[in-house]
């Protein structure tokens, strides 16, 4: 088996090795093309106050640009129906000139017709009516009556045809101002969404959120549970809350720094990382743009826990939590103020539900409490003495002045400690073993499993082979000394139950060695015409 893995992965060398350096003659004058290095180089975080500034001046052009969808939207409806007049009026202008019946152009005809009528009847009965001029005739031909009522109607229709027209006027010149409007406004709101979208650096940082609508939050109160209303403010505060925050509470903060590690431990989870600490940069980027998880408080305590037991100064230890409580009450300030109205508008809904109904004071706490600890923001308190719940003020998220009043008292544990500590933590708790049901349920598995295949082995193994069956038939010395038996021929005699390993395995050897085979002809058969031309040539 070895044997014909080696031979073809020989082959397989030897033929790579007679491509390449066919390819390195061909290509012996070709220069390789050089490659680029491109680093990313962090670009510095966008300043807090400017970003502050963009989200309040997002805030009035999403005023201004709702604002200016509306009229928009009525300027683009009165454009439509001043269109549609305009074509109305020239229909009727157009039907007021060319009807044949009743029209400019028909009560001309009818004019025309009646002068002619009456011109050849003064011919006929008035002397010397040719002999006059036109002007002298004209005065005989306007005193007809009939001439008279076909002037009138001529005059009506010409009439409304002028009004027509003009209102025509009017409605291009309102249609012209509307259009005109239009345009202003549309590239106002281009501009302004261009503008944002040039600025939108800020909505990528890790405790911006966009911009929300007070006037979009709307829901019925007065139908629904609590746990109705606190799933439809869940909706809301996950939008207005970054998961950056939320995911990382005061009180695991206040757990970290309150975990004390040995020398050894500390050592053991420092080793190879770099010293981080939170400079006035750091701190202010962290602040808004750049998210402070679990693992870099937990860097930061596990440092200052070095130094603190370098000096063993609680002051300093103190001075280093109360600074992450600190800058996680500065990341709510943050994005407060990009939604501060939505934020006072859900708590008027929640405040104005919880004290309008009677409430099981247990439960509402509860429930209260979860879902102000799931956003870490408590919107309202219970106030004991009125038995009303009351609003925060929002100068702070609520949890700040609980745990920025706490004071970590600094322990130094020696290794003993530590190992008793990690030794005591390993027993086997009782309580923790009878709760744990996934686990024991995966015992049992275990456990019936293993019974099962002890079983079948034992089973197999004490099944009498035909070999055994035979040779005891006719040998009774080998039946009573057993201990006799050749071990080496025993050991012959046992195989293992053919998997089908072995075939695979000479299947990709023969593949191996066909492959190398396929690869070497093209060239064998390149090297032979080439040393026949060379020796074509020295015969000539």
């Amino acid at each position: 088996m070895k044997k014909i893995y080696g031979f073809s992965l020989s082959l397989l060398i030897t033929s790579s090795f007679i491509t390449n350096n066919i390819n390195a003659q061909e290509n012996i004058n070709q220069v390789p093309k050089p490659y680029r290095l491109i680093q990313h180089v962090q670009e510095k975080a966008i300043d807090k106050d400017y970003c502050l500034n963009f989200f309040n001046q997002k805030r009035e052009n999403v005023y201004q640009d709702n604002q200016a969808s509306s009229e928009i939207e009525t300027l683009e409806t009165e454009i439509t129906n001043l269109a549609n007049q305009h074509n109305e009026i020239t229909l009727a202008i157009e039907d007021l000139e060319q009807n044949p019946d009743y029209s400019r152009q028909a009560a001309q005809a009818g004019l025309d017709h009646t002068l002619e009528t009456v011109y050849d009847e003064l011919s006929q009965e008035q002397t010397g009516f040719l002999e006059l001029d036109a002007s002298s005739q004209e005065k005989y031909l306007v005193q007809d009556s009939r001439v008279q009522e076909w002037q009138t109607y001529l005059s009506e229709v010409q009439a409304e045809i002028d009004y027509l027209v003009h209102q025509q006027k009017l409605i291009e010149d309102d249609y012209n101002q509307a259009l005109y409007r239009l345009e202003e406004l549309e590239s106002q709101s281009s501009y302004i969404n261009q503008e944002q979208s040039e600025n939108n650096a800020c909505e990528l940082y890790a405790y911006s959120v966009p911009f929300k609508l007070d006037e979009q939050i709307i829901f019925d109160t007065n139908n629904g549970s609590l746990e109705d209303i606190l799933v439809n403010l869940d909706q809301i505060m996950q939008a207005l809350v970054p998961k950056a925050y939320s995911k990382v509470s005061f009180q695991q903060i206040y757990e970290i720094f309150n975990l004390f590690m040995s020398q050894e431990e500390l050592d053991k989870i420092l080793k190879g990382k770099e010293l981080i600490r939170l400079d006035q940069n750091a701190y202010h980027e962290y602040s808004y743009a750049r998210e402070l998880s679990l693992s870099d408080i937990e860097n930061l305590a596990h440092f200052a826990q070095r130094y603190y037991l370098d000096d063993q100064d609680d002051h300093r230890y103190n001075q280093a939590y109360h600074e992450i409580i600190q800058l996680k009450e500065d990341q709510f300030h943050y994005f407060f103020q990009i939604n501060r109205e939505v934020f006072i508008k859900i708590q008027e809904i929640l405040l104005k539900y919880l004290n309008a109904n009677n409430l099981d004071q247990e439960k509402s706490l509860q429930a209260i409490q979860t879902f102000q600890s799931k956003y870490q923001i408590k919107l309202v308190f219970y106030d004991d003495q009125t038995s009303h719940w009351v609003a925060n003020d929002f100068k702070s998220t609520g949890f700040y002045d609980e745990y920025i009043n706490r004071v970590i008292e600094g322990k130094v544990i020696t290794n003993e400690q530590s190992s008793s500590a990690d030794h005591s933590s390993t027993q086997e708790n009782p309580q923790e073993i009878n709760d744990d049901k996934s686990s024991n349920k995966r015992s049992v598995r275990n456990q019936q499993l293993q019974a099962i295949k002890d079983k079948l082995s034992s089973h197999e193994a004490n099944k009498p082979s035909k070999a055994k069956t035979l040779a005891g038939s006719n040998n009774n010395k080998a039946k009573k000394s057993p201990k006799k038996e050749d071990k080496s021929a025993s050991k012959s005699s046992l195989k293992l139950p053919d998997t089908g390993e072995s075939r695979a395995a000479y299947l990709i050897a023969i593949t191996f060695v066909v492959i190398g085979v396929i690869i070497l002809i093209p060239d064998l058969i390149q090297r032979y015409r080439h040393k026949k031309n060379i020796e074509h040539l020295h015969l000539d």
